[in-house]
């Protein structure tokens, strides 16, 4: 039986250096986070889960830059020394005072981190063995233009087929690179163009107010 996942993001897989979506506290949050030594992205954290939203204030307790990012990959937060070392500005999609930033402003923030070179080749290929191990035959993955390179260079290695899913910015270089290809096991599929966010992170386009948010409805 072939199993397949739509909707993959198997990058996320270089953010879970420690399992925050684990945590059902801040106090679990704060200790999974002591483990680390040096500048990071961590992905998981969950409000609904751990019943308070993590702020700055309670990451300015690590003097290294730190950027959390929430479970639905719409909404992270920061400490004081990411904010300086990526230069953030204040703005619709970052708030100074929580350290919340949103969306593709998120993005651009995490690339200050992003693994590179072998080290990202790692992250996907354990990834894909992992979705080998779960039973998947093939994965719909969302891919950046260096991922896309990762997935065609090990187009003979892969243990499972893999659909790109480019992002809007990124369809045309990706399309390029299966096109010269010719990969058999690495095809193109939809590309994902964002008109806004999730509820969970209070982003998604609403027509009346958040009730906790009186004055937000989402952003475009």
């Amino acid at each position: 039986m072939a199993l397949i996942d739509a909707h993959t993001h198997i990058e996320l897989f270089a953010y879970q250096r420690v399992p925050l979506f684990r945590a059902k506290s801040l106090q679990e949050v704060l200790s999974m986070l002591r483990e680390l030594k040096e500048p990071s992205v961590i992905w998981g954290w969950d409000e609904e889960r751990i019943g308070t939203k993590i702020t700055k204030a309670h990451l300015d307790s690590f003097d290294f830059p730190l950027l959390l990012i929430r479970v639905d990959g719409h909404m992270g937060v920061v400490n004081t020394a990411f904010e300086e070392f990526a230069k953030l500005e204040e703005g619709p999609f970052y708030e100074r005072n929580s350290g919340f930033l949103y969306e593709n402003y998120l993005w651009k923030s995490v690339e200050k981190l992003k693994p590179s070179g072998d080290k990202l080749t790692e992250v996907i290929f354990s990834g894909l063995l992992k979705a080998k191990e779960m039973g998947l035959t093939e994965v719909h993955d969302f891919v950046d233009t260096e991922i896309a390179r990762i997935y065609i260079e090990l187009e003979k290695e892969l243990p499972i087929r893999v659909v790109l899913m480019p992002y809007y910015e990124h369809y045309k270089s990706v399309l390029e690179f299966i096109n010269a290809s010719g990969s058999s096991k690495t095809l193109m599929g939809w590309v994902k163009v964002y008109v806004d966010g999730s509820v969970g992170s209070r982003t998604a386009a609403l027509f009346e107010p958040y009730r906790d948010q009186p004055s937000n409805r989402g952003k475009l």
